[in-house]
């Protein structure tokens, strides 16, 4: 028999691989707050950053993808449609 599976019963399960901590039971490393601050000029949790990112693209759309696009990740995207010449470039 092989040792490489483990497999548990449920009780067991549910005590140890199934168990997922709740957000405000995670342990959120400095850097992580410290960009969060940057990014949204306050110290705030990422569940907090999420739904203010949703709720900015919820209002204001596209315009929101485009601005998050460039704060987050420092890229400046010409816009968010890809012509069918682009599309059949990614096939060739």
């Amino acid at each position: 028999m092989s040792n490489l599976i483990n497999i548990l019963d449920a009780p067991t399960a549910q005590q140890t691989i199934l168990r997922r901590l709740a957000w405000d039971e995670l342990n959120i490393p400095d850097p992580i707050l410290d960009r969060l601050e940057e990014l949204f000029g306050q110290r705030i949790s990422p569940d907090e950053a999420v739904r203010r990112i949703l709720a900015d693209v919820r209002q204001k759309g596209d315009a929101a993808i485009l601005d998050y696009t460039q704060r987050i990740d420092g890229v400046e995207l010409p816009g968010l449609v890809v012509s069918k010449a682009q599309i059949q470039a990614a096939y060739d």
